[in-house]
């Protein structure tokens, strides 16, 4: 009887044993099938803008040598425009912890003690 009861809960904790390895391989599985696809859509998103990019510098029209000042002074006044609004975006998002461990899924690292 006690062999019995030995051999039968022996199997089940194998069971388990092998069920929770199973669980960890199939997320860990899972996981880097996330990875992979955010990596594709990451370098999906940057082709398209390197495509867009190149179509936009070739389909402009060249700009003649008499409004060069000024359609520079406009450019650089654009650019520092949309810098600026990066910057407030990246800000605003900062303060509302947006980039926050826990909003970004990352687990903070327990503290150690000294």
């Amino acid at each position: 009887m006690f062999d019995y009861l030995v051999t039968v809960g022996t199997n089940q904790r194998d069971d388990l044993e092998q069920l929770v390895y199973a669980l960890f391989g199939n997320l860990a599985d899972s996981l880097a099938r996330k990875f992979q696809s955010l990596e594709t859509v990451s370098q999906l998103h940057l082709a398209l803008t390197d495509t867009f990019i190149k179509y936009a510098l070739t389909a402009l029209p060249e700009v003649p040598a008499s409004l060069m000042t000024g359609a520079r002074a406009r450019a650089t006044k654009i650019y520092e425009q949309v810098n600026l609004t990066a910057a407030r975006e990246f800000q605003r998002r900062r303060e509302s912890d947006a980039y926050s461990p826990a909003e970004l899924g990352i687990e903070e690292e327990p503290a150690t003690l000294s």
